[in-house]
Order: structure tokens, then sequence, then C-alpha cells
């Protein structure tokens, strides 16, 4: 089952007002199965038999995060944040 959620943001000192479109997927426990973000990022979530969160994995980046372990692609793996 899909449901979209429309965001609308103003900023102070802004004229502008921003839309926001973003997609939820849930499974039939209403558990998130894939978000998809207003930028086309895509994090997919999945579950254990006993219902926790095993993985939420983000496509775009190539990234998961398991038991707590964040892994990164290749690619990413020598990027840090200053």
């Amino acid at each position: 089952m899909a449901r979209e959620k429309n965001r609308t943001i103003a900023l102070p000192f802004e004229d502008s007002v921003y839309n926001f479109k973003m997609l939820f997927e849930y499974d039939t426990w209403n558990r998130v199965q894939r978000i998809v973000y207003p930028d086309s990022e895509v994090v997919t979530y999945n579950y254990n038999l006993g219902g926790q969160l095993l993985v939420a994995a983000d496509l775009m980046f190539s990234a998961s995060l398991s038991k707590g372990t964040l892994n990164l692609s290749p690619h990413l793996r020598g990027f840090t944040d200053h």
C-alpha cells in the first residue's frame, strides 16, 4: 500500500513557498517498506521475522544500515564531513 504525502514549507524572510511530495510504501503490518524523497532518493527497509528492522538501505548513495553498522559503497568510503 502506497501513501503520498505533500508538505508545504514557508521559510521566514522569503516570499516563496516550497512544496515537497514524498511516497511511503507499507506492508500488510503497516511497516514502512520504501520511502521516495523529493530528490528521487529511495530508502528501502527490511525486517526480520519478529518485525524488527534489519536493514535500511539508501539506493542513491549505495549505503545501508544493518545492526548498527553503516555500510558504504567503495566510492563513499573516503567521504568525510568537516
